[in-house]
């Protein structure tokens, strides 16, 4: 078999690699606009109307707690647990409302956005009470990192994917450069 003739079978096959992965590519692309489009904006009112009704909820109980308790008794442990029971609340209601739409798009991530969401009560549970004695505004930013977290995971679907940090597309041309580079030293020897 010729250089030339091997030249145009692995030009061909390059090709249609690259052809390939521009199918996929654009699949997930698609797959990235439906799940930005339908899933996310669609419900982002409702997760920032979550996270805001918690953030006030957490600053009112809190506030609550500090100015009328000083030490732990039965009756503060009833009024806690009240408060830890609202939470509870906001928080089934967003997991049964809004996380069944992201367990349609990937299970995984619907998991990941449960365990942030975990996280985030275990901040609020930790803190609410008069054992913690931070600041309060401190515990909030402790909460607004846990909230960020959540929407990073939330967002990581769109940030890569496999093909974007492989970059397949310039990997193929340049073996097609050399390819040409290898014939045009063939042909320039004859």
């Amino acid at each position: 078999m010729k250089i030339e003739e091997l030249g145009l079978i692995i030009t061909v096959i390059i090709f249609g690699l690259s052809v390939a992965f521009n199918n996929y590519q654009m699949y997930h692309d698609r797959k990235k606009s439906w799940y930005i489009e339908i899933i996310v904006n669609s419900n982002l009112e409702k997760i920032e109307k979550f996270f805001k009704s918690i953030f006030n909820e957490f600053k009112e109980s809190r506030k609550q707690l500090l100015s009328d308790y000083k030490e732990i008794t039965k009756e503060y442990l009833e009024n806690k647990a009240k408060k830890e029971k609202s939470l509870h609340k906001l928080k089934n209601s967003f997991h049964f409302e809004i996380l069944p739409l992201f367990k349609s798009y990937d299970i995984n991530l619907a998991k990941k956005l449960e365990d942030e969401l975990m996280k985030f009560q275990d901040v609020y549970t930790e803190n609410i009470g008069i054992e913690n004695k931070s600041d309060t505004e401190k515990i909030i930013r402790e909460l607004r990192e846990s909230k960020r977290s959540f929407y990073d995971t939330l967002y990581s679907p769109i940030k890569s994917s496999f093909f974007q940090k492989l970059q397949a597309d310039k990997i193929l041309l340049y073996l097609l450069i050399i390819l040409f580079i290898l014939l045009m030293i063939k042909i320039l020897r004859n």
